[in-house]
């Protein structure tokens, strides 16, 4: 349809139907079964009334009415004004596409790998099987397997709904999987279980003790090696393959216990400094690291003891972990620090035989190969680990890129698994919608592929954080990275907040370098600065009673490439500070956009005052013409804090079901869409994924994604992943391709392990008819053909006899109905 028809028809419809509005009643016409919303709209673009939202009718002609009042139930003071309905429809097509980052063959479901902050942690193989641990579960098991023959397809081997703790290392002996862990939420518990290779029930260990996890549902009936002291967390677990023990190390303590292999008896108590790192050779020798670099065999006496060291490796500089090949003659080293190698070392007589892996890994470049590593970067240790396959083949966790690396025997590369950990930092350069940013990873994208299952129509590319220093490194890290008229690509990055007020002072300007480098420009703007897609700087502030934002036009760059933004500013909108839109004092919960001709903000909270005290009771959604000083149109009013139901439809802001102060995500605005995201923390004891998607007239064209409980995901329930869920999505991006199709894309914190993709079609199905109406005499209300039997009753207590010409029998609790136990 071109534009001229489209407003021709646009003008039938205005004509046709004003001449049968009268008192109240306005008539439309739907030529397809469509979508619908309905507004009051004063002066032609002010949003005075919603009377509907993204509810939807069939094909056909229909008669409704509008009563003279505002969405409070108030009737409007101006019936000289010109009121206009308008009736917005639409087929749009909501469709979540999968994730990209995730390598896993399937795009839900339980065998998909998954981790909440690690990818793998500690790895070994007996027969056909891979036995790995995956660190902090929020919420999820953190030790599963898989069969080399499918290693993306991960079995588990605890129920999905199972919290397990941070097991941090594995070891076998062949027979048994032990694996070292501490309690997630009482970190100053530590201790060792073991699982049986034959049918992976937990090993009974005669000495063992049982053990209730904090939080959780778990308790392990016989764990050894148990302590409660601070700082007791394992550093290192390694066991004996013919002899029978078991060592597990503990640096922070300087000790290194042996233990009974099979009954789990505590033999000796060992002190060495540092003492981490374990590995086993076929010939049962303890291979451990102390001190700072310091890489040493023992033999391991009868009674438990170790001999002075045998062979001490040189020319490491910060040895990670350490291996033993299957046949004993190498032992490998995943050496950090300026290394970033893995180096292989004569196991008789400590030479070194070959290395793998570019030195210096993601500190010299960005740039993602298949021979690159990242085990550390200036913020410190990752766990990484070398497995050796039965076939001589071997693993190599890459922990910086959440990555494990398959090569053959002699390093080439065959395959990996990849499961990206949380991700609360999304972004897309929108001169460049293939660039797609989690954290400080870039993936090139092809929207060609419509289906995201396994490694198909994304590739890591680019990984920007080996560099970064703690200065910098927090929750929220590479804001979405923009491609400017120089053709070179920034950032910004939080200064990170004052340690005694919590706060951001600063964001620095960070250029993505094309050599591959995170050049730090040392320009800094304000903290609640964003830097946008045309280029320009936005900003925010609030002077007196007054809540500004601006925009700085970019005007060109330095010598340095740094770029210059204008001292002038203009600006975007100048309203009411601390409104029901903006919130209370501090702005950190609500989220500012603007395009050509609107400016939207979004409160984020469910609380007036963001402090968690006084429950939202107006608008959350505001929508403001670009330059003006009031709003436009306004959406999403709340529930009630004590709201305890279904996720109410689009036009509504949930702050009932037990949600916390962080309830929504951001705002986007692209062209006349308007998308807020609601991620819903503790909603309902678990999260939500969704999605309100309205027109920039402040009328809703949709709604999608999903909650937690209605896919039976939450607290103690499944944590599989499942189609269109996702936790805490913290900063969603909206994008645009050559087709006129919207991309949002999202993080996740713990569901799948990868990034987001949802599909918005079918936006040219998008009508709005107009209806000049005249303001309804003082009886149009009498004639509404409804009446209200909720009016007057209570909304947030017991409902009483006699309650607004209700009476209740039975007058006490008979206990509770099926159809009252939601929430």
């Amino acid at each position: 349809m071109n534009d001229l028809f489209a407003k021709h028809l646009v003008l039938f419809l205005f004509l046709s139907l004003n001449a049968i509005a009268q008192d109240g009643k306005f008539s439309f016409s739907l030529a397809t079964s469509s979508r619908t919303s309905a507004g009051v709209f004063k002066d032609d673009s002010i949003l005075v009334r919603t009377l509907w939202n993204d509810e939807r009718f069939a094909a056909g002609s229909y008669t409704k009415k509008w009563d003279g009042k505002d969405d409070y139930g108030n009737t409007l003071v101006n019936p000289d004004a010109s009121y206009r309905i308008k009736v917005l429809s639409n087929n749009i097509q909501y469709t979540w596409q999968g994730t990209i980052g995730n390598s896993s063959d399937y795009m839900t479901g339980p065998t998909k790998h998954k981790g909440a902050y690690d990818n793998m942690k500690g790895l070994v193989f007996v027969g056909g099987y891979g036995y790995f641990c995956t660190g902090y579960g929020e919420g999820n098991p953190s030790v599963c397997k898989f069969d080399i023959a499918t290693p993306n397809q991960k079995i588990n081997i605890y129920s999905s709904a199972q919290v397990t703790g941070d097991v941090n290392y594995v070891a076998t002996d062949g027979t048994r999987v032990y694996w070292g862990c501490y309690d997630s939420f009482s970190s100053n518990n530590s201790w060792v279980f073991g699982t049986e290779v034959a049918d992976d029930s937990e090993v009974p260990f005669s000495a063992g003790a049982p053990y209730s996890l904090v939080i959780g549902n778990k308790t392990f009936t016989n764990t050894i090696s148990k302590l409660n002291q601070e700082n007791s967390k394992i550093s290192g677990l390694a066991v004996q393959k013919n002899g029978n023990y078991l060592f597990v190390a503990r640096k922070d303590f300087g000790q290194l216990q042996v233990l009974n292999k099979t009954t789990g008896a505590l033999i000796q108590t060992l002190s060495y400094i540092n003492v981490r790192n374990l590995c086993v050779d076929r010939n049962d020798n303890l291979w451990m690291v102390t001190g700072i670099n310091t890489v040493s065999k023992y033999t391991v006496n009868g009674n438990g003891t170790l001999s002075a060291s045998t062979l001490t490796l040189s020319g490491l500089l910060d040895p990670l972990s350490i291996q033993v090949n299957n046949d004993g003659t190498i032992v490998s080293v995943n050496d950090g620090n300026t290394n970033q190698q893995v180096k292989f070392f004569n196991n008789s007589t400590g030479a070194t035989t070959s290395s793998l892996g570019v030195a210096g890994g993601y500190f010299k470049d960005a740039t993602v190969t298949d021979n690159k590593f990242y085990f550390n970067d200036v913020r410190g240790n990752r766990f990484t680990f070398l497995a050796y396959q039965p076939d001589g083949s071997f693993w190599i966790n890459d922990p910086g890129n959440f990555r494990t690396q398959h090569y053959n025997a002699t390093g080439g590369f065959i395959n990996r698994i990849m499961s990206i950990a949380a991700v609360y930092s999304m972004g897309v350069d929108k001169g460049n919608i293939s660039r797609v940013f989690g954290e400080y990873l870039e993936f090139d994208v092809d929207y060609s592929v419509q289906t995201l299952s396994g490694s198909s129509g994304w590739a890591l590319v680019k990984n920007w954080g080996a560099n970064v220093t703690g200065a910098y490194d927090n929750f929220v890290k590479l804001k979405p990275p923009v491609t400017l008229s120089n053709g070179r690509t920034y950032s910004l990055l939080n200064v990170n907040p004052h340690p005694e007020i919590g706060i951001y002072p600063s964001k620095e300007v960070v250029e993505l370098t094309s050599t591959g480098s995170l050049r730090f420009t040392g320009l800094l703007v304000s903290s609640f600065a964003v830097l946008c897609s045309d280029g320009s700087l936005q900003d925010y502030s609030e002077t007196g009673n007054k809540a500004i934002l601006k925009r700085f036009s970019l005007t060109g760059f330095d010598g340095s490439n740094n770029p210059i933004w204008s001292s002038l500013a203009e600006t975007l909108a100048n309203i009411p500070a601390h409104n029901s839109v903006t919130g209370g004092p501090g702005v950190l919960q609500n989220s500012q956009v603007f395009a050509d001709t609107k400016v939207v903000f979004y409160n984020t909270s469910p609380f007036e005052d963001h402090a968690g005290i006084q429950p939202s009771i107006g608008y959350h959604v505001g929508i403001v013409s670009r330059g003006q000083n009031s709003f436009l149109a306004q959406t999403e009013l709340p529930t009630h804090r004590n709201y305890s139901g279904s996720y109410p439809k689009a036009g509504y802001f949930d702050i009932g079901n037990n949600v916390n102060i962080y309830a929504g995500g951001n705002i986007n605005i692209i062209d006349r869409n308007v998308i807020t995201s609601y991620h819903g923390e503790f909603w309902k004891n678990s999260q939500t994924n969704k999605f309100n998607h309205y027109y920039d007239n402040g009328l809703a064209l949709g709604q999608f994604g999903i909650t937690g409980p209605e896919v039976g995901y939450g607290i103690g329930m499944s944590s599989d992943p499942v189609s269109e869920f996702a936790g805490n999505v913290l900063n969603p991006i909206v994008v645009k391709d050559s087709n006129g199709d919207l991309y949002v894309w999202h993080g996740d914190e713990s569901v799948h392990a990868g990034l987001h993709r949802w599909k918005i079609a079918g936006l040219n199905t998008v009508t709005e008819q107009i209806i000049t109406i005249p303001f309804p005499s003082a009886n149009a209300e009498s004639a509404i053909d409804y009446t209200d039997l909720m009016q007057g009753l209570p909304h947030d207590q017991t409902l009483q006899t006699n309650s607004a010409g209700w009476t209740r029998d039975p007058s006490t609790d008979a206990g509770i109905p099926a159809w009252a136990q939601e929430g």
